[in-house]
């Protein structure tokens, strides 16, 4: 709402939600000092009667505005308000505040006797909030409930709120005789707020108060520890390690993970080429095999052959043929360097004979033999016959301090369901 004073006509554009209720409020002119009422209700500026000439009216009006000026109980009593005076007038506001003054004694005499009859009904003006003159504390104890939590407008004339200051608020000149000094108002700085709290301060500039609510809340941000990071990485790399050995291991078995998990350490073994596994059939458990002889000699065109040669001992109460041996020759290391698969039952060479064949001829004898071989039957506490031949060995193979030598029956049939009759 925008008031005029009803003497000097300033105007001044004051926020309509600062008062609450109220409907008849008291002001007074920082221009001309002039004390008045305002009415709400009816939008205009009540002045008030001197006092030398209707002293009882004047009572009733003061005690009125005693009973609005209860600042233990609800609003804003007095506001003063202050104009912005542009530089270029402070001379012709000058001139006109001396043309102003009382020129006789009487008019002087009257003036003196209105401030302090002000002074003696309104003991609450001077102690007002909204007056610069009053304390710190007393300031943070009033807070009126219709302001509390709301932004409140700042009073201010025509002129941008921007270009009013607090020492505007402060009058120019000397007040008049009776009425109580304007004191400056003391530095006030921001208070240091610390993070993650709530914080709630009120500013009193000028005529009016500002009540301003924020939060400030900053949220240290989590950090990784370098150990905590290292060993994180660390089981990532073991995990992989752990995964890909898992999977060679499995590979060079055919992907036989039960044989890994039965027996891991020789399924290591095994993937790292130190060790065989041969899977032996049902019908061949229970046949025992023991090499007999071995041996290198010379065949046709000054080659070399390494001869293995044993029997095969039946212990089962069946009659047992076709019986297959696998034949494995490992060096000191247990890497295998030869293996082979031999038949049994076969009619054996002699030395004599081996050195008059070639290597193609003895491997055409081992073939011819196979199907007589297989028509051969073992029957229970039995024995029968292998033989197989080895091209090209390696230097040394015949020395048992370098080299070993291992023979499993794996495959054999039934050759019938009835057991033998010991």
């Amino acid at each position: 709402m925008i008031i005029t004073c009803p003497k000097c006509n300033t105007k001044f554009k004051i926020a309509d939600n600062l008062f609450g209720e109220k409907t008849l409020i008291k002001f007074q002119c920082s221009k001309c000092n002039e004390v008045f009422q305002y009415d709400r209700i009816k939008g205009v500026a009540i002045q008030p009667e001197k006092a030398t000439t209707q002293p009882q009216q004047e009572k009733d009006t003061f005690e009125s505005f005693e009973k609005e000026a209860d600042t233990t109980k609800k609003g804003y009593p007095v506001y003063a308000v202050q104009a912005q005076k542009p530089r270029e007038q402070k001379e012709e506001d000058k001139s006109d505040e001396d043309m102003e003054q009382p020129t006789t004694q009487m008019a002087r005499q009257q003036e003196i006797q209105k401030q302090e009859k002000i002074e003696e009904k309104f003991e609450s003006f001077e102690s007002d909030e909204n007056i610069p003159s009053t304390t710190p504390e007393e300031k943070m104890e009033y807070q009126p409930e219709q302001t509390a939590g709301k932004d409140i407008s700042t009073i201010t004339s025509e002129e941008p709120i921007s270009s009013i200051h607090e020492d505007t608020y402060l009058s120019e000149k000397t007040p008049p005789q009776g009425m109580p000094a304007v004191q400056p108002l003391p530095s006030r700085k921001k208070p240091t707020i610390p993070p993650s709290r709530e914080s709630s301060e009120v500013f009193l500039s000028g005529p009016y108060i500002l009540e301003l609510q924020y939060e400030w809340s900053e949220k240290p941000l989590k950090r990784v520890s370098g150990g905590l990071k290292a060993s994180g990485i660390i089981a990532a790399v073991v995990i992989i390690i752990c995964v890909v050995l898992y999977i060679f291991i499995s590979a060079r078995n055919d992907w036989n993970f039960a044989a890994f998990f039965n027996d891991p350490y020789d399924s290591i073994l095994v993937a790292f080429g130190q060790k065989t596994i041969i899977e032996v059939a049902p019908e061949a458990k229970g046949l025992e095999t023991v090499i007999t002889e071995s041996y290198v000699t010379n065949v046709v065109n000054n080659l070399r052959v390494f001869v293995v040669q044993g029997e095969v001992f039946n212990t089962t109460v069946f009659p047992k043929k076709q019986i297959r041996v696998y034949i494995e020759i490992k060096d000191r290391n247990g890497t295998v360097v030869l293996s082979g698969e031999a038949i049994s039952g076969i009619t054996l060479l002699t030395k004599e004979k081996i050195e008059e064949n070639t290597i193609a001829g003895l491997m055409m004898y081992l073939e011819s033999q196979r199907k007589t071989a297989d028509e051969w039957v073992v029957n229970s506490q039995k024995k029968v016959s292998f033989q197989y031949f080895f091209p090209n060995p390696p230097d040394g193979i015949d020395d048992s301090r370098l080299f070993s030598i291992s023979a499993v029956a794996v495959s054999a049939v039934n050759a019938s369901s009835t057991p033998a009759m010991l």
